[in-house]
């Protein structure tokens, strides 16, 4: 997962990016908190790195001109392998990748529309 980050710290810049992933870890993590019992274990960085796949997810999608059609594949697979190994892993906080995921997505929506906001 190591080299998802490089590719979207190039697009959004170094500042963004580091607000993205934390924002992303973080809300990951608050919504576990919230919504999990008390005795729920959430620790790690796996809301952020799947906030990233979020990222590129919105990339696959929305913005394809930017990834080769392999890259594009190589993310779906990274996302899939993601997803599965975490529901198939006892004691994996999925809540977290979920909402990393969607908030990942999210920004992206939002960091591509101020991208393509028109200068006045």
């Amino acid at each position: 997962m190591f080299s998802l980050g490089p590719g979207a710290e190039r697009i959004l810049s170094s500042y963004k990016f580091l607000l993205f992933y934390l924002t992303c870890g973080l809300l990951g993590n608050i919504v576990t908190f919230l919504i999990q019992s008390s005795f729920y274990s959430h620790v790690g960085a796996s809301g952020a790195i799947f906030g990233l796949l979020g990222f590129y997810l919105y990339l696959v999608i929305k913005q394809k001109h930017m990834l080769s059609q392999s890259n594009q594949q190589i993310i779906v697979v990274f996302l899939i392998i993601g997803l599965l190994s975490g529901l198939l892993t006892p004691g994996t906080n999925n809540t977290a990748h979920f909402v990393g995921g969607i908030a990942g997505f999210l920004l992206a929506f939002l960091a591509f529309k101020q991208k393509n906001k028109p200068q006045i």
